[in-house]
């Protein structure tokens, strides 16, 4: 009886190290590039994206680029989970966007077009006033951006799940 309450006991301690372990695995830093992007990974593709986590870069966005490899796009890291819209502010390309909720699931998503540049004449308010809006419809907490046609090359919908890690200073 004694030696089967041991054998218990050593299988117990060993259940509960391999479980600490594995916990310590998805603790672990984020999956960042060697440049400082955060992988992200959607219908089991990699994505190297910039990270827009400030008010600034936020802001800025994608627009002024002219270019989006296959590979790259955007994460934008905000502080809580609520309704959003975005809009192609100074974008010069076609922006494929993906709402995510708090646990990092496809709330909606939309192929955003270019808009008109502003016009020398045109006042800020005027200018922002009249871009299109592409509404979240739920409360979101991330946002990634994408070359145009990626997400439906994917085949993604609302409800995929999309892995990544948020850099600590992000959180």
């Amino acid at each position: 009886m004694a030696a089967r309450l041991l054998a218990h006991r050593v299988t117990l301690c060993a259940l509960t190290a391999a479980l600490s372990a594995l916990g310590a695995c998805t603790d672990t830093k984020p999956a960042l590039t060697p440049d400082g992007k955060v992988v992200v990974t959607l219908a089991d593709k990699s994505f190297r994206m910039d990270l827009a986590d400030d008010r600034d870069e936020q802001q800025k966005g994608l627009g002024g680029v002219t270019e989006i490899k296959p590979d790259e796009g955007m994460l934008f890291v905000f502080p809580g989970a609520t309704e959003r819209f975005f809009v192609m502010r100074n974008c010069v390309i076609p922006i494929d966007i993906a709402y995510l909720d708090d646990t990092k699931r496809i709330v909606s998503m939309y192929t955003m077009q270019p808009e008109e540049p502003r016009r020398d004449d045109e006042a800020e308010g005027n200018y922002e006033a009249r871009l299109k809006r592409y509404p979240s419809r739920y409360p979101a907490r991330y946002v990634l951006e994408f070359r145009a046609g990626t997400l439906e090359a994917l085949g993604v919908s609302n409800g995929d799940e999309v892995r990544f890690e948020v850099p600590a200073s992000s959180r």
